[in-house]
């Protein structure tokens, strides 16, 4: 039977004993017994997919889908803890945006278009604090049909933010 990913050894070299060397070519080399029967010599193959072990789909699953937000006043975002979030929004005016369920180490992507007026705002939820020394606003791009992609990191008590601007 294969050795277990966490038993196996990417050597350098051939000689087990004199693992000192790195050798490129043997990079996805791993050391492994006979695959059934007693115990026999240690043998060098390639690594296999069967060598890497199943990650839990709890770990991996698919995030939550892309959400377009309703314009309004106050722009609610119910966002799924734990994983990554994507959004869109056009601003028809000045706005606010409310995030609700965020957990610490949720994360989000959201993609602002400005309407054909542009020079729109958005005011970023309480504890916020935005790359480059914004304190919970941002300063987006002002042309009308600019877009700008907001990213967040929320770490259970503040949200971190930065911003690319003008994807015209």
């Amino acid at each position: 039977m294969p050795l277990p990913l966490r038993d196996a050894l990417l050597l350098g070299t051939s000689d087990p004993g004199a693992a000192t060397g790195f050798n490129p070519q043997l990079a996805n080399t791993v050391l492994a017994g006979p695959a059934s029967g007693p115990a026999g010599p240690v043998t060098a193959r390639a690594l296999v997919a069967a060598d890497i072990p199943a990650i839990p789909a709890s770990l991996v699953g698919p995030g939550p889908a892309h959400k377009v937000l309703t314009d309004g006043v106050t722009v609610a975002w119910a966002v799924a803890p734990g994983k990554p979030n994507y959004a869109s929004l056009t601003l028809g005016g000045n706005r606010t945006l409310a995030i609700t369920g965020a957990a610490d180490g949720t994360t989000g992507v959201l993609m602002v278009t400005q309407d054909a007026t542009g020079s729109r705002t958005l005011a970023l939820p309480a504890g916020s604090a935005v790359a480059g020394g914004g304190t919970g606003a941002v300063t987006l791009s002002v042309t009308g049909g600019a877009v700008d992609r907001l990213t967040w990191y929320f770490d259970g008590t503040a949200y971190w933010w930065s911003a690319d601007l003008n994807f015209t």
